[in-house]
């Protein structure tokens, strides 16, 4: 969350839309279709375009968005994008584990548990249309 906050306040023409995936509210149709579940695999980006970018490219992408692409420039260089780009990819399968987090399965069962409380109260609350997904 340090980063985001870091980016959001670097950010100052308002070139990136941050998504909170953990909200609960959060619709993976106004996302690129990025399920919740997808979002917290990797992370994902929804380009200007539409297009959906996941890994280092999205860092390359909002770094850049905010001025300070040199940061992650060096990723691109000849033979080094590869290893980069692969590094992330392992990163993101253990990063729950290193961090002392809960496994991510576990992790979709408690959201899951939590969606369907949260729909139960907006069925007092509301029709089909506020439920969450």
């Amino acid at each position: 969350m340090h980063e985001v906050n870091f980016l959001k306040k670097r950010d100052t023409h308002g070139k990136v839309k941050f998504t909170d995936i953990a909200d609960l509210t959060y619709i993976p149709a106004e996302n690129g279709d990025v399920s919740y579940e997808r979002g917290m695999e990797k992370i994902h980006a929804v380009t200007h375009t539409g297009e959906v970018i996941v890994g280092m490219e999205v860092f390359r992408k909002v770094y850049q968005a905010v001025g300070l692409g040199w940061v992650w420039s060096f990723t691109q260089l000849p033979g080094f994008r590869v290893v980069f780009d692969r590094f992330y990819d392992v990163w993101a399968g253990w990063r729950m584990k290193i961090t002392g987090r809960p496994e991510l399965e576990q992790i979709f069962q408690e959201r899951k548990q939590i969606l369907k409380k949260f729909n139960e109260k907006s069925d007092k609350l509301c029709d089909d249309d506020c439920k969450v997904k």
